[in-house]
């Protein structure tokens, strides 16, 4: 009579938990020195600020949290089948009448046991402890299951990928650095993608491609911002299936997994020019980014970078097979040509803009919502920003007309210096649903007649000049050179007539006022609650072009404080700058010292002018500034070509 094997074997889970349960054990203590133990000392402090703060349990000791839910799932994943990376071991247990099947299914659900039990035990107890301490005003039942299912998620995809990892290679510790290279891997090489494209695809927008989106790449970057946004329900549904399908896949391998396979770092043959080429690859863009990090492009550096990172890249993933320093034969040399030759295909398809990634503006009759911004906003498919969209047809013409003279003067924009640029952005919403995003490091002043309409239109400003709209507490003037004498309104009425007369003049700016490089007169910074009660604020400048909001602070009496006169210095003295980006002399005093060619202003008028055409602040310069006030302070700043006064500018010929 046919003796039959019961596929569930006793024996077999008894040894996997006396030689690993260890990591279940440590496991459950972490998570409760994590979680439970601190609710109970901070209930015993009554300290509600802190439990008013903590807006849910996975946000409560989250480092402590993501440190050990991104180690034991790994380790547990390593240790469990590190029988299968010792040649010892992987021929004695696979010499018992075990099938291969039973060997990995049993590793694998008392791995996900010994991780998961601990899990479910800690929510147990933290919800004795909630119960039981006054704590259930704080945190709800829905949180404390919300915790142990995301937990549970992460844990369990963390094991199988180690798993799946631990398949494909004949070595423990190749195995853990796969294991994390491989999760970090979507996300950096997403980042380093977007660095090179931005470089040779003009209009490229690395901040959108670069957005919050990007952290739903790899749970490493996930898992911390669940604290304030969960999982979704496509979020939860995707970890699911790639949970099961990484069990699957490593079910198959395990199959096919050749014994003689330990000790190796690779167990698949196909496997191997996945890892050297991708190995190759992420080395040559990694070392073309750290090489290219100066604002001017050297060509020669890039090339040295991505020389140089694929060299490296491809002999280091050589070594690695070969577990041999002994690398360099004429046969490794052919695969590294082969690589060049398909590198170089690529990046002439991508310099030549062969899918008209450059050129391709949207038709303007297809085009449901425009947003137009100097700099950058984040800007994607959430809710609360398709309020920054404009569907006014004639402002998405004007945007469009702009969008459409950056394409066509690119050769002269990428001529001028990047000391003059400025970045703009385009989102476009289209009538299908898609989205086109471009953004560009051009010179404004070469567009300045496209720039304008747009900038004037009622629609730009509606939507990057606005007050805040929350109740205002106070507003606090602070003058521009002056170091004491702010000013504090707090009476309701004049806080609504300074914002009333504020908003109009942002509203009534013309494009050269908004474009003014000279420093305002002061800082007027509004302090406001937030919906969450928090005291927030927001500054404004008081151009000097805005004489209604000056004539109303003289009627109120405040004017005198509220801005340095003329009548306060004692004289004015301007040098010369060697060149625009002369920086040798952090002190600004120095750079008088070593000025022979500058000028002394004591007559009023003069000084009036030169305090009016003041600019504090400048990445360049071609005049330097100081004021020196009759109270005996120094105040520094920058005269520009097109700010310099035109009889100071004939003094220093």
């Amino acid at each position: 009579m046919k003796s039959k094997i019961s596929f569930f074997n006793l024996g077999l889970v008894q040894q996997i938990f006396r030689q690993h349960g260890w990591i279940g054990s440590l496991y459950l203590v972490v998570l409760m020195f994590a979680l439970p133990l601190q609710l109970l000392i901070i209930s015993s402090k009554k300290n509600e600020y802190l439990l008013t703060e903590i807006s849910n349990l996975l946000s409560f000791s989250i480092n402590v949290q993501a440190m050990f839910l991104f180690t034991l799932p790994v380790l547990a994943g390593v240790f469990l089948f590190r029988y299968l990376q010792v040649e010892l071991s992987v021929d004695m247990i696979h010499s018992l009448p075990i099938k291969r099947e039973t060997l990995y299914v049993h590793h694998l659900l008392s791995g996900l046991v010994m991780l998961i039990v601990p899990i479910w035990l800690t929510a147990f107890v933290t919800h004795l402890v909630i119960q039981t301490n006054g704590l259930v005003p704080h945190f709800s039942l829905a949180d404390l299951y919300n915790w142990g299912l995301i937990m549970t998620l992460f844990t369990a995809f963390f094991f199988s990928f180690t798993v799946v990892v631990g398949m494909a290679t004949g070595m423990s510790i190749v195995q853990g650095i796969f294991t994390y290279v491989l999760l970090l891997l979507p996300f950096g090489l997403y980042e380093l993608l977007n660095i090179h494209l931005r470089k040779f695809l003009f209009g490229f927008s690395i901040n959108y491609f670069s957005t919050s989106t990007v952290e739903d790449l790899t749970p490493f970057t996930r898992f911390p911002t669940i604290g304030t946004e969960f999982l979704s329900f496509w979020e939860t549904i995707i970890y699911l299936v790639l949970i099961f399908v990484l069990l699957f896949i490593g079910f198959l391998f395990y199959k096919r997994r050749s014994l003689e396979m330990a000790t190796e770092a690779l167990a698949f043959p196909f496997l191997r020019p996945l890892f050297q080429y991708g190995l190759t690859f992420s080395a040559m863009l990694l070392a073309g980014a750290y090489f290219d990090n100066e604002p001017t492009e050297q060509v020669g550096w890039l090339i040295f970078g991505y020389s140089s990172g694929a060299i490296i890249g491809y002999f280091i993933s050589e070594m690695v097979m070969k577990k041999s320093w002994r690398v360099f034969h004429p046969k490794a040399f052919i695969g590294l040509t082969s690589y060049t030759a398909v590198i170089l295909v690529l990046f002439t398809i991508i310099q030549l803009d062969v899918f008209g990634y450059e050129t391709k503006l949207p038709k303007v009759a297809h085009i449901e919502g425009v947003y137009f911004g100097k700099g950058y906003e984040m800007l994607n498919n959430r809710v609360e920003n398709q309020g920054k969209y404009s569907e006014d047809k004639l402002y998405i013409q004007d945007v469009h007309d702009l969008h459409e003279n950056i394409v066509k003067e690119k050769v002269l924009l990428e001529s001028i210096s990047k000391m003059d640029t400025e970045p703009l952005s385009f989102s476009y919403i289209m009538n299908n649903g898609t989205k086109v995003v471009r953004e560009y490091q051009v010179p404004t002043k070469v567009l300045e007649a496209s720039l304008k309409p747009v900038m004037e239109s009622e629609h730009y400003k509606k939507k990057h000049l606005q007050i805040v709209k929350e109740k205002t507490e106070s507003i606090t003037i602070h003058p521009t050179g002056l170091q004491s004498g702010t000013i504090s309104i707090f009476d309701p009425a004049e806080i609504n007539e300074l914002r009333t007369i504020l908003q109009k003049e942002l509203y009534s700016q013309s494009y050269e006022e908004m474009v003014d490089t000279r420093s305002p007169w002061a800082q007027l910074e509004f302090f406001y609650s937030s919906p969450d009660q928090h005291l927030n604020s927001m500054s404004y400048d008081w151009k000097k072009t805005y004489e209604e909001l000056e004539a109303w602070l003289d009627r109120k009496g405040y004017l005198e404080k509220a801005r340095l006169f003329p009548e306060q210095l004692q004289y004015v003295e301007v040098a010369k700058a060697e060149n625009l980006s002369d920086d040798r002399y952090p002190d600004p005093e120095q750079r008088f010292k070593s000025r022979p060619n500058q000028v002394k202003i004591e007559d009023k008028e003069q000084i009036t002018i030169a305090l009016t055409q003041f600019s504090e602040y400048s990445t360049y310069a071609s005049y330097y500034v100081k004021m020196k006030t009759k109270a005996g302070n120094d105040i520094y700043g920058v005269y520009t070509d097109e700010t310099v006064p035109a009889e100071i500018a004939s003094m220093l010929k």
